[in-house]
């Protein structure tokens, strides 16, 4: 039985030769992004121990410039955590910040076939770029950052296939809410969205599609990749990645 796209990078982060819905995957962690609200005193626990800070991203996006007393702590614990641990993709408050889904985009941190977590429910907008990503809460935060694992209960798989273009004045944001309208909610599920026509879509495009997948209440959002996806992420990041594609035998819930 062939995979989608979501159960090959679940498999492939949990050596495992295969999974399917229903399975529990323990999967080793790509990216983990630490937003500012991380560091927060009421929810910040002491780590002793980075599993690797080389994967670890740290962006101040939600309490910037900083509203209140708590929130300056936050920026100073996260500051001061990057320094213990020697993690070098800081974005502090200043030029190199941003909202944490726009960094992530703009600097290639989603590596296409992998799993990137943050503790934003719009993680999945990271699956724009092939990449298996989601929004998980602070202790899974903090055991993806210590041991560099999270671990997912796998779902069905809902796929979207697109042909032809878009006419003027109709944007990605528009095929969204066509989505929305006409199918639902997609709980406790995947969506996929591949096919000829998304070539036709900008980058920027995609992003709109996977990063609104929060409001279908879907797990996983992830598009197919090709060559214009593929060529931005090797202009900004040259970590050596493998994408993910779909079995032609891969089994769909529709």
């Amino acid at each position: 039985m062939g995979m989608t796209m979501t159960e090959k990078i679940l498999a492939r982060a949990s050596n495992s030769a295969s999974v399917k819905p229903g399975d529990v995957a323990v999967v080793d962690v790509g990216t983990a992004v630490l937003m500012d609200m991380t560091f927060l005193p009421e929810s910040w626990r002491e780590i002793l121990h980075v599993h690797d800070p080389a994967k670890v991203v740290i962006v101040f996006d939600h309490l910037v410039p900083a509203p209140t007393v708590q929130a300056a702590a936050a920026h100073r614990t996260g500051r001061a955590f990057a320094a213990k641990f020697g993690i070098e993709r800081l974005h502090d408050v200043g030029p190199d910040q941003g909202i944490c889904h726009a960094v992530v985009a703009d600097r290639a941190y989603a590596v296409p076939g992998t799993v990137l977590v943050n503790g934003d429910s719009h993680t999945c907008a990271a699956g724009a770029f092939n990449c298996a990503a989601r929004g998980v809460g602070g202790p899974d935060m903090l055991y993806a950052v210590t041991t560099g694992k999270v671990w997912f209960r796998v779902g069905e798989t809902i796929r979207y296939d697109f042909s032809g273009r878009l006419p003027d004045g109709v944007s990605a944001k528009d095929i969204f809410l066509t989505i929305a309208g006409t199918y639902g909610a997609h709980v406790n599920q995947n969506v996929e969205y591949g096919g000829p026509g998304l070539a036709s879509l900008s980058i920027n495009g995609r992003r709109t599609l996977a990063t609104m997948g929060t409001e279908l209440s879907a797990e996983f959002v992830i598009c197919e990749p090709d060559d214009a996806l593929l060529d931005y992420v090797r202009e900004r990041n040259k970590q050596p990645f493998e994408p993910a594609l779909p079995d032609p035998d891969a089994v769909y819930r529709e």
